[in-house]
């Protein structure tokens, strides 16, 4: 139910911007403390370095940096936050648990540009609110005294120094990100805008009502304040007084600039490369490909050949590449829907940080229908690969796999792993491998996944009678809601279309059968679904556990199997989806294949084997279930007894379940047994089908399907309406 096509666009940028000055001194900077006009810096060209492309063409490009992880001096200390403090980073670290925000000993660092590290002993007896820099180079630590008192400490030269009492902050510190100290006052950012603070700690004013559209960017020797508006960003150079002297309109929209290289400048991200904006004339640079250099998107600029990361916690210098830089083989993915790089970025960072012999670059074709209208991305997708100008590497969420698959456009990787001596087909999950097969071919890598199933109450059904007709009797025989306020029709549909095992739609064989089938009764059943996600205070939590809701669609790992439990009250059975197998679905994290005519198909089976090695399997950026068996059963017997613990500590104490006007229900756990880790394995070598859907079909299903929801048509005319179109579509594109 996820894997929509989303037309939504993150690279959408031109490479030459325009700027807007406001006022006779939009060509010039003012000096901040003075507000006097000063001669504008030059733009800088940021040569040397191998320069790498971002899109097939060769169009755009910035340069690669090598990653040189630094080594703390505290053994287990993980970096919370960084700040620029001069020429150097100042780091916040703590020892322990990384995903405690306050487990285990702070500690702090100064890290110069030569990658010495200076750890600053700094003692505080409350906790760390946060880390910030100040206009005169230094850093600076807000935390709390013993009583729970806002202190403020300057560090400097490895000195330690206490600036004052911050009582004023007293009533405001959960809601503190980030402190900037100048010589008049502070500026506390919060959600709520940004606070201005004199020395004496009177509230001067709050700049941005909306905190993710207004940011402040400390530049060497001024302060600058982005505001995004419809279309463009306005940067404003602040005074003393925190008003603005200059102000300055971009024609894009910039939601997290960083730090300039000099005034007049900022940095910010986009899909990849870092880019050095000069917002009094628009004009841009690309500074490095962040994406080929492993990076993560927390950027520190310290040089035109240096800046700063952290990465997974742990900190690192990126220096500028040289000539060896050239052997580098640059591998193309290509993606359609931005939202699927959210899930591709960390595994990208991860491969690029690890390979001294590929990298991997993004290509959005989504980018082109922002500024070619709608599938025009698709359209030079299709162009590119009719042309011969294919990517290495097809994100399969992003395009229609199963037609790829059925044109031979996709590489089968069964050869692949029989001639691996890193990997084999034995060591994965069988049932996964099952069903990534097409035709009996493999052309899908799927390094994590979950699993999607359907829970039901034990007293009602049995799973060894569960059919399409025993679920139909119950469903029709009930004034329970079926699947909650959060499954729509449209879900419903594709529900219908991905799990029932074959028994309505079959690509391999382009067959469909949508009339002589139990489909018209079943899709009769959407009458009992919403049309749109119910708004307000409930969920199928909350219904469940008060007898409103019937079933309940859910992952089948312990944590939901153990919430399935709780709001069941103990009265719960694992059903999968009515089908004429198991419905128990595979649900990709990650789903790539190779092209069957990309010419380094060497480079991305590389890619492939390093997501499949057990460092990877053992660790992977996303929290799923891994392929690799032995991985797998680990993490099992990893999660069992994690949950039962927090379950006993009372970590873990109660489901919040929300229903009837608005009411709470808590709802306890119930003790983990080892059972339930079989119940998971189970579930996992059940798996019969795959949440993945062609979607061109699935719309042309659902425009057919939409007059019967509207009460136009019965769900038998429907469904001999459908039966009629998709076996038009199938002859053509599966037949």
């Amino acid at each position: 139910m996820k894997r929509f096509i989303s037309i939504l666009l993150i690279l959408c940028l031109a490479l030459s911007l325009t700027a807007c000055g406001k006022g006779k001194d939009s060509g010039k900077e003012k000096d901040s403390a003075t507000g006097q006009a000063s001669a504008k810096t030059e733009q800088p060209d940021y040569t040397g370095g191998q320069i790498v492309g971002s899109d097939l063409t060769g169009k755009g490009g910035a340069r690669l940096f090598w990653a040189q992880p630094v080594e703390l001096p505290d053994e287990g200390a993980t970096v919370r936050k960084a700040v620029k403090a001069g020429n150097e980073v100042f780091l916040y670290a703590r020892t322990g648990d990384p995903l405690n925000t306050q487990g285990g000993d702070p500690c702090f660092y100064f890290l110069g540009a030569n990658g010495t590290v200076t750890k600053v002993e700094h003692i505080q007896p409350g906790q760390i609110v946060t880390i910030g820099s100040g206009t005169d180079g230094s850093a600076y630590i807000l935390f709390t005294d013993i009583n729970g008192n806002p202190m403020l400490d300057r560090l400097q030269g490895g000195e330690v120094q206490s600036v004052a009492p911050m009582g004023f902050l007293a009533d405001r510190l959960e809601d503190i990100w980030d402190l900037t100290v100048t010589d008049g006052g502070y500026l506390a950012e919060t959600p709520s805008g940004i606070l201005c603070y004199d020395l004496d700690g009177n509230l001067l004013k709050e700049l941005g009502a909306d905190r993710a559209s207004c940011q402040l960017t400390q530049n060497p020797s001024e302060l600058v304040l982005s505001i995004v508006k419809e279309g463009n960003t306005e940067f404003q150079v602040l005074g003393p007084d925190y008003e603005a002297t200059a102000s300055y309109e971009v024609p894009i929209q910039i939601y997290y600039p960083i730090s300039g290289s000099r005034d007049g400048h900022i940095f910010y991200e986009d899909a990849g490369i870092v880019y050095d904006l000069d917002f009094t004339t628009g004009e841009r640079t690309a500074y490095a490909n962040q994406q080929a250099s492993g990076g993560t998107g927390d950027f520190l600029y310290l040089a035109d050949d240096l800046y700063f990361e952290t990465a997974d916690k742990q900190p690192a210098l990126y220096t500028l590449a040289g000539e060896e830089a050239k052997e580098i083989q640059y591998l193309k993915l290509a993606i359609y829907d931005p939202e699927e790089l959210t899930d591709l970025s960390d595994y990208i960072r991860q491969f690029n940080s690890f390979s001294r012999e590929y990298r991997i670059e993004v290509v959005n074709y989504g980018a082109d229908d922002e500024q070619g209208g709608e599938q025009t991305g698709l359209q030079r997708l299709t162009a590119d690969i009719l042309s011969g100008n294919t990517p290495d590497i097809y994100d399969l969420f992003s395009i229609n796999a199963f037609s790829f698959m059925d044109k031979g456009l996709l590489e089968d990787l069964t050869p692949w792993f029989e001639s691996s001596e890193a990997i084999s087909l034995e060591d994965l999950t069988p049932s996964v491998v099952d069903v990534l097969k097409y035709k009996g071919a493999l052309y899908g890598l799927v390094p994590a996944y979950r699993v999607d199933t359907l829970y039901g109450p034990s007293n009602l059904t049995d799973p060894g009678t569960w059919s399409f007709e025993s679920f139909l009797d119950l469903a029709n025989n009930t004034t329970q809601s079926l699947f909650g306020p959060w499954v729509t029709k449209a879900d419903y549909l594709r529900l219908l279309l991905t799990r029932t095992g074959g028994a309505y739609l079959d690509l391999e064989n382009a067959r469909c059968n949508f009339v002589d089938s139990s489909f018209p009764a079943m899709l009769a059943l959407a009458d009992k679904v919403p049309a749109e996600m119910i708004d307000g205070w409930c969920d199928d939590y909350g219904w469940i556990f008060t007898g409103q809701q019937l079933f309940l669609l859910r992952e089948g790992d312990l944590y939901d199997l153990e919430i399935a439990k709780a709001v069941y009250s103990g009265n719960m059975t694992v059903l999968g989806f009515p089908s004429q197998g198991s419905g128990i679905a595979l649900d990709p994290e990650l789903y790539l294949g190779m092209s069957s005519s990309s010419e380094k198909k060497e480079g991305v089976w590389s890619f492939f084997e390093y997501l499949l090695s057990d460092s990877f399997q053992n660790d992977p950026p996303i929290d799923s279930l891994p392929v690799k068996e032995a991985v797998l059963e680990a993490k099992l017997d990893k999660a069992l007894a994690r949950n039962a613990e927090a379950i006993q500590t009372g970590e873990m104490k109660a489901v919040a379940g929300f229903a009837d006007d608005h009411q709470i229900y808590e709802i306890p756990y119930l003790p983990a047994v080892p059972e339930e880790k079989e119940a998971v394995r189970d579930m996992i070598d059940r798996m019969d089908c795959i949440d993945v859907c062609d979607d061109a079909l699935y719309d042309l299903v659902l425009r057919e399907a939409t007059p019967f929801f509207q009460g136009g048509i019965s769900a038998q005319q429907a469904a001999e309406n459908i039966q009629s179109k998709v076996s038009i579509y199938l002859a053509e594109q599966y037949g």
